[in-house]
């Protein structure tokens, strides 16, 4: 899965992962969180902090049905947003989804 959601966001300027290494489909650059396997909120700051750009992209690796369409909408916000995120069916946002 975290293969398929590479091939959505490969238009990133820098992708980094958090996480253990493994092969991918494409260069990463890679980071652990703190303590390793600290959850979402320790992954989301290890990621944050290796960049420096005006947009994040923030992608689960388990979203199998995620698409580079998709992705251009996360990452055109709207002049009046701070931020977007996916919504769910059943009107739940999904922040680890959302840019």
């Amino acid at each position: 899965m975290l293969d398929r959601v590479l091939g959505a966001c490969q238009a990133a300027r820098r992708t980094v992962v958090v996480g253990s290494r493994r092969p991918t489909v494409r260069p990463v650059h890679w980071v652990r969180e703190e303590p390793p396997g600290g959850g979402p909120v320790a992954g989301l700051a290890a990621g944050v902090l290796e960049t420096a750009a005006g947009t994040v992209l923030v992608l689960s690796a388990d979203l199998p049905f995620m698409t580079a369409g998709t992705v251009r909408d996360l990452v055109a916000i709207p002049p009046d947003h701070e931020g977007v995120q996916l919504v769910d069916g059943r009107g739940r946002g999904q922040p680890l989804a959302a840019a």
